[in-house]
């Protein structure tokens, strides 16, 4: 998977679909693994941005996420 740089983060926001098979196991995973995206811990300062920044975004979508 490529690095993501800011050159490289698309401008605009859209939804995406992520089919999730049903299976408790694997949305376990899924969830843990979007649940570490929101940690700054996970991120490196890119640019301007800072990774509570980034971290704060990702919760942000995380959340969306739960709730969808």
């Amino acid at each position: 998977m490529p690095y993501i740089t800011p050159d490289t983060i698309p401008v605009a926001t859209r939804s995406r679909d992520l089919l999730i098979p049903d299976d408790i196991y694997i949305l376990a995973a899924v969830n843990g693994a979007l649940y570490d995206l929101t940690l700054p811990e996970n991120w490196e300062k890119v640019g301007a941005i800072s990774p509570d920044e980034i971290a704060a975004r990702m919760l942000e979508m995380f959340e969306a996420y739960l709730t969808s």
